[in-house]
């Protein structure tokens, strides 16, 4: 997914210089990195696979009511998942390797998605 390319890079390295750099690996530091990135990142990047997928099938204007229908469902999948992969992302993995971390861990999610669309129980179109 798109959140991991340059852009997951700037929101990870932002992360780390505003969220308790003194201590970066504190408790509280996983847990409000964790936090922003789930209320923030998950939904904003979620909209931006809707458009992106709905665009690549030529009908960008299905991509609103995707949103509206399918955003839910898709975060509740994203937190049954993600939380925990950050926890051990922002507490264990060096921020120069974090990047490669997020990308195996999104060739999970992205396995996940694409079984679900095979299902026709995805979240996406």
């Amino acid at each position: 997914m798109l959140s991991h390319l340059p852009p997951g890079h700037v929101w990870y390295t932002t992360l780390d210089r505003n969220v308790y750099p003194e201590d970066p690996k504190s408790t509280k530091a996983v847990i409000t990195k964790t936090a922003l990135d789930q209320l923030l990142w998950a939904p904003a990047f979620s909209c931006v696979f809707f458009f992106f997928i709905h665009a690549l099938d030529g009908h960008p204007e299905a991509a609103l009511y995707a949103i509206r229908t399918k955003l839910g469902p898709m975060l509740l999948a994203n937190y049954a998942l993600w939380p925990a992969a950050h926890l051990v992302n922002f507490r264990f993995v060096p921020p120069s390797q974090r990047i490669l971390y997020i990308n195996a861990i999104q060739v999970l999610w992205s396995a996940y998605l694409s079984h679900l669309a095979a299902r026709g129980m995805a979240p996406l179109r």
